[in-house]
């Protein structure tokens, strides 16, 4: 992934300024020359773009040692002078509060909806916030059409995050739901989701974190979003009875999108782990070989 994004940084076409240390920059990396690139964009360091490109070798250590501060700090440069793609990193690492990047979602949200359309970089961390429902609601309508659209201009590398989304889609008007909003929902309101669903088959889709066995009877999968999470409130639980069997179906492992159905029995504490709810009696409702984690 951190190689994706590197690619994607540098490479993904900005429409301006065409100047030679630039450039020249750009096609020694692509070469392997880092130092010649860093010599050459510091010819013209005061240019937003090489500020930019400095700041992605100290990003993905290309040249440099790793180093995320000073990242930060090219990127912040070129940021104030309104360069599209550094302000994507520096929102792309205020999630995470790398290179010490303030950590307010909703703030770098809106920067990014301010550029939209700017910068195919830019849409592309937009199109991640409205996914995963960073600083703010998750709008997978709004993702993709932002995918769709760099598709479209050729960003064949993007493809995957587009089959992802109108996968998420295609779930949600069938009555799936995602293992995270779920568990989001029991967070801030477990009792309604009880009075709603308690007793009833429930289809939910996820990434598995783990298999465990279940004494002899059968076996638990524990799932959720597609950032895994140790966090117990963070998980669900789908239990199979199964006796006849040795192990789970080979499309139950860890890293795999499954969809999984069962029976919601309301806030049901589990010797195997704390979760945020448990479904029993599950099934595995069948993909088309779409299962695995990007």
């Amino acid at each position: 992934m951190k190689k994706f994004l590197a690619a994607l940084v540098l490479t993904l076409t900005l429409c301006g300024w065409v100047e030679a240390s630039y450039e020249k920059g750009i096609e020694a990396r692509k070469n392997g020359d880092y130092a010649e690139a860093l010599s050459q964009w510091m010819v013209t360091s005061d240019d937003p773009r090489c500020m930019t490109a400095i700041g992605a070798l100290y990003d993905y250590g290309e040249g440099l040692p790793k180093d995320d501060v000073k990242a930060v700090e090219w990127y912040t440069k070129a940021a104030d002078k309104g360069e599209y793609r550094a302000i994507a990193q520096l929102a792309n690492f205020s999630l995470t509060g790398t290179g010490g990047v303030t950590q307010n979602p909703a703030e770098w949200r809106g920067k990014l909806e301010e550029i939209r359309g700017k910068d195919g970089y830019a849409d592309y961390i937009l199109a991640s916030f409205y996914m995963d429902g960073y600083g703010g609601e998750k709008d997978l309508d709004k993702a993709q059409e932002l995918l769709s659209d760099l598709v479209a201009k050729g960003y064949t590398q993007l493809e995957e995050s587009l089959r992802q989304v109108n996968r998420r889609l295609a779930d949600r008007g069938a009555g799936v739901f995602e293992a995270d909003a779920l568990t989001a929902e029991m967070s801030r309101n477990s009792a309604s989701f009880d009075q709603a669903y308690k007793d009833k088959r429930i289809a939910v889709s996820g990434w598995i974190n783990s298999v465990e066995r279940l004494n002899d009877n059968g076996y638990v999968v524990k799932f959720g979003g597609s950032g895994t999470s140790s966090v117990a409130k963070d998980n669900v639980l789908a239990v199979f009875y199964d006796s006849s069997r040795a192990g789970p179906p080979p499309s139950l492992k860890p890293g795999s999108f499954v969809r999984l159905s069962g029976v919601y029995a309301g806030q049901h504490p589990f010797p195997l782990e704390d979760c945020a709810f448990t479904l029993f009696g599950g099934s595995l409702i069948e993909d088309s070989g779409e299962n695995q984690l990007p």
